[in-house]
């Protein structure tokens, strides 16, 4: 079910999307998060049917020019899914919609990352990467964007990484078993 207005992700799109993802779940909430700049952006909170909450982060591309949208959503969905299996944090895949079905628009669904550090620094390397690059280099925007991406992620897992490694447990800190 498409709104007419590609910017706006209905209520009917996110209980389709519920039901796929999370049979029995209450809507409570679509919220527009700050600094959704390029793309369509929505965090939708429920109530699964245990009770529990759960967040959950829509991200639609605009359709414009020829750019095919359904490719970018598949690229990304596949690059969480990719940073997922080799344990780099990041947001945990949940749903590829390269049509445009039940979003709306194509784009992806991810579970909602509480702020941090780097997930702050992630954007803002990406931007960089675009203005630099794009300019300077005479490089595609849509390839900058990607090398920014990659490189924020990078960023992200080096960050995260090294928090969780500083305070995590080694094991060449445990005494061998008697």
């Amino acid at each position: 079910m498409q709104s007419p207005d590609p910017e706006i992700f209905t209520e009917d799109n996110a209980h389709l999307l519920l039901n796929i993802l999370f049979p029995g779940s209450d809507l409570i909430s679509i919220t527009i998060p700050v600094g959704s700049f390029s793309n369509f952006t929505h965090v939708v909170d429920a109530r699964l049917r245990d009770g529990s909450p759960c967040k959950i982060v829509v991200r639609r591309y605009e359709v414009f020019g020829s750019y095919d949208r359904g490719e970018k959503a598949h690229r990304e969905f596949k690059t969480f899914e990719l940073l997922n299996q080799h344990k780099v944090p990041a947001p945990e895949a949940l749903y590829l919609d390269e049509k445009g079905e039940i979003l709306g628009i194509p784009g992806i669904v991810t579970r909602f990352v509480q702020f941090n550090l780097s997930s702050f620094l992630s954007p803002l390397i990406n931007l960089g990467a675009v203005n630099i690059l794009t300019p300077l280099f005479d490089i595609s925007p849509y390839v900058s964007n990607t090398i920014g991406a990659v490189f924020g992620f990078a960023i992200n897992w080096l960050l995260s990484t090294h928090i969780i490694w500083r305070h995590g447990h080694h094991a060449a800190d445990t005494p061998a078993a008697p």
